[in-house]
């Protein structure tokens, strides 16, 4: 299963195109496999204005990191966030030193709330995990940030969830700014939960898939 998110244009779990031209915290998705959230701010446009995402979260719920069927310690909480631009002086501008630049933004990996030093991380090193993890989050050559989870075990195999963040727009202080654009590979093996008990912008803000929202 494929779900697509940034502001401008959605694709839900259960396959609705939409948009959402909001400001604040919202669900993207919540369902038995994660919670992911991202902050919507105002982005001032010709036609009068628009939101983007400038932070995303994705918290794993399928283990706490007690029953050992995904390892002997919980998976933690991934932020990507950008610095608040607005409290940085354009014209000496100054971002935290462990940050790294991923496009023309510069953007900050939390993990359980922490920030995490990434400003040595080369393309396609790791910013979390490692290439033989079932874990593991890192750069590519293309402004985009690789994320995967193991979604759990059929038959003796490992099945996976995989992410996929663009760092897009302009840069700080251009006309676009800084976006998080966020793409989502769900493992079929859960699919039709994942159909119906997806809620959020991605599923559905009423928890009925029978009605007219989403």
């Amino acid at each position: 299963m494929f779900a697509k998110y940034n502001n401008y244009y959605g694709i839900t779990c259960d396959e609705l195109h939409h948009d959402c031209q909001a400001v604040g915290l919202f669900t993207i998705v919540k369902n038995q496999m994660f919670n992911i959230q991202g902050n919507f701010l105002h982005l001032p446009t010709v036609w009068g204005g628009a939101s983007i995402t400038t932070d995303l979260a994705i918290d794993y719920l399928k283990d706490d990191g007690t029953n050992g069927l995904f390892g002997n310690s919980p998976v933690p909480t991934i932020q990507f966030s950008f610095p608040n631009f607005e409290t940085i002086d354009q014209n000496n501008p100054v971002y935290d030193p462990k940050s790294r630049y991923i496009g023309a933004c510069p953007v900050m990996l939390y993990l359980d709330g922490e920030l995490v030093d990434i400003s040595g991380v080369p393309n396609n090193g790791y910013l979390w995990g490692s290439a033989t993890t079932d874990y593991n989050t890192k750069p590519t050559d293309h402004n985009q940030i690789n994320i995967k989870h193991l979604g759990g075990y059929k038959n003796g195999k490992k099945y996976y969830s995989e992410s996929v963040v663009w760092v897009e727009g302009g840069g700080p202080f251009s006309d676009w700014s800084c976006i998080l654009s966020y793409f989502i590979c769900l493992p079929k093996e859960e699919e039709e939960q994942f159909k119906s008990q997806s809620l959020g912008l991605l599923g559905t803000p009423t928890g009925s898939t029978m009605d007219k929202l989403l």
